[in-house]
C-alpha cells in the first residue's frame, strides 16, 4: 500500500511539473535584447508637448525655472500653471517673483496639484 502511495505521489508531482513547464514555455518574454533599439527622437521646438517642448514662451520658461527654485516641493503641473499665469498676467509679477504660493492660491492650486 505504501509503495502505491509513493508511486501515485510521484506521478502527480511529475504531472504538475510538466504542466508548469509547458505553461511557462508559452509565456511571451519582454526581454529588451529581443526588441530593436529605437532611435533617439530629436526635439522639434515648433511642436507642442513632450516631443518638442516648444509650447512655452521664453517668459513662461523663465517663470518655470523661477518656480522650480521658489517652489521646490511643487509638482511640475503646478509649476507649469504658475509659469503660465505669471507670463500672461503682468499685474501679478511682484507676487510671482516674491510670493509664488499666493499665485498658486489664486489659481486654486496646491503644491501637490
Amino acid at each position: 500500500m505504501r509503495n502505491r502511495l509513493t508511486i501515485t505521489t510521484a506521478l502527480v508531482a511529475t504531472a504538475l511539473l510538466s504542466a508548469v513547464a509547458s505553461t511557462s514555455a508559452q509565456i511571451p518574454t519582454t526581454d529588451s535584447a529581443q526588441q530593436p533599439a529605437q532611435p533617439a527622437q530629436k526635439l522639434n521646438p515648433g511642436e507642442c508637448g513632450a516631443a518638442g517642448r516648444g509650447c512655452a514662451t521664453d517668459r513662461e520658461q523663465e517663470y518655470m525655472h523661477l518656480g522650480y527654485k521658489l517652489l521646490p516641493q511643487a509638482s511640475s503641473s503646478a509649476i507649469a500653471n504658475y509659469a503660465h499665469a505669471c507670463a500672461t498676467k503682468p499685474a501679478w509679477r511682484n507676487d510671482c517673483e516674491k510670493n509664488p504660493s499666493v499665485i498658486l492660491q489664486r489659481l486654486g492650486l496646491t503644491t501637490e496639484d
